[in-house]
């Protein structure tokens, strides 16, 4: 996720979003964590974040993630 999140912090992004799996989510907000982006306002994943591993794995790294729903979880 370096190369990616590089990216990211050289633009000055303001919206970060994954939408692959729970691992790759989490892989980038630590990455984005230890590089120090301070610039993105929204970060964003689909529903995978909505699982309670997403918390317990990316700890206070994921904090304040908006997980897209399409259906309601049963």
């Amino acid at each position: 996720m370096t190369p990616f999140v590089q990216v990211m912090k050289q633009s000055g992004s303001t919206f970060g979003y994954d939408g692959s799996t729970l691992a790759n989510n989490v892989l980038l907000r630590k990455e984005a964590q230890l590089q120090g982006i301070s610039s993105v306002k929204v970060w964003a994943c689909n529903s995978v974040c909505y699982d309670p591993k997403y918390v317990t794995q990316g700890g206070s790294a994921v904090n304040g993630t908006y997980a897209e729903l399409f259906n309601l979880p049963t």
